[in-house]
């Protein structure tokens, strides 16, 4: 059985936005962890890397991630805490972060050349209407690390009960596979 874990970004927690339709669309063909991190308001790098390393799998087929919780994903597999073959990034931004609680997530600055080789496929999805993340940021990362890029015009922060239809076909094919 495959396995997904899930994380939430900044004031999210698992029960938020398209984390339930995952769970749902895919409990009968995974093993699915989405974890609600301690302090969404106030996070704190150290108190959700504890968080996952509390997890009973630390090895992953797929990662999806929303928001700060991209930033954060890209930090563990980069500092070997998180393992994945294949990791979605969601309305997510590796830039300068508005409070100091978020700006711990880049305590580690992100090197993709040392990300990259750790993964087999690494999705940018964002939206050019995202308020929060910078679609500058997204692009900035896509250069980099080389993956690939999905991105909408109209989507906002992608704080919605279920994902779009070419983001779903991305994690069917690696779920279903």
């Amino acid at each position: 059985m495959k396995k997904i874990l899930g994380i939430h970004g900044f004031m999210g927690n698992e029960k938020v936005y398209f984390f339930p339709w995952i769970k749902s669309r895919y409990q009968n063909h995974a093993e699915i962890h989405i974890p609600s991190f301690p302090n969404p308001k106030t996070p704190h790098i150290h108190e959700w890397t504890e968080t996952i390393k509390e997890l009973p799998e630390n090895d992953f087929d797929l990662i999806i991630a929303h928001s700060l919780g991209g930033t954060f994903a890209l930090s563990l597999i980069m500092r070997d805490i998180i393992k994945t073959k294949h990791l979605i990034t969601i309305g997510s931004s590796p830039g300068p972060k508005e409070t100091s609680d978020m700006s711990t997530f880049l305590n580690y600055p992100l090197e993709f050349p040392k990300i990259m080789p750790k993964i087999e496929s690494y999705t940018i999805v964002h939206s050019f209407d995202d308020p929060y993340t910078y679609p500058e940021y997204a692009i900035t990362s896509l250069k980099h690390s080389k993956g690939t890029g999905i991105f909408y015009a109209d989507q906002g922060h992608f704080e919605t009960l279920q994902l779009p239809k070419e983001v779903t076909t991305i994690i069917d094919q690696i779920i279903f596979a």
